[in-house]
């Protein structure tokens, strides 16, 4: 099954710290201006990462546009299969960053 490479910088030759199946959902903080998104704090505090990078477009090695932002009619609550982890570990009180605003996207 296809999987996006979730980087350790915005590099393609960076090491592949994580791999995104395709058709899930995931938050990142924000797009920087060289072509890739950098994962929330959330995410990669789900996925036990220091930090986390992904390509939007692929072109340069050949693959195409790799992940695509949800339209807003798509996002609810539970969009994000992380939502309910987090929001119990708050309710827990447990040590972790969650950050308003973050933007749910998904591979193509």
């Amino acid at each position: 099954r296809p999987r996006i490479a979730v980087r350790s910088e915005p590099s393609i030759s960076s090491e592949i710290v994580y791999a995104l199946p395709a058709g899930s959902v995931f938050h990142v903080s924000h797009e920087l201006d060289c072509g890739w998104v950098q994962l929330s704090d959330d995410e990669q505090w789900v996925h036990e990462l220091l930090t986390g990078y992904v390509l939007i477009d692929g072109a340069q090695v050949g693959l195409g546009r790799l992940i695509e932002r949800l339209a807003d009619e798509e996002v609810t609550e539970d969009t994000w299969p992380y939502a309910f982890a987090v929001r119990r570990a708050a309710g827990l009180c447990l040590s972790f960053a969650h950050t308003a605003g973050n933007r749910p996207m998904r591979p193509l």
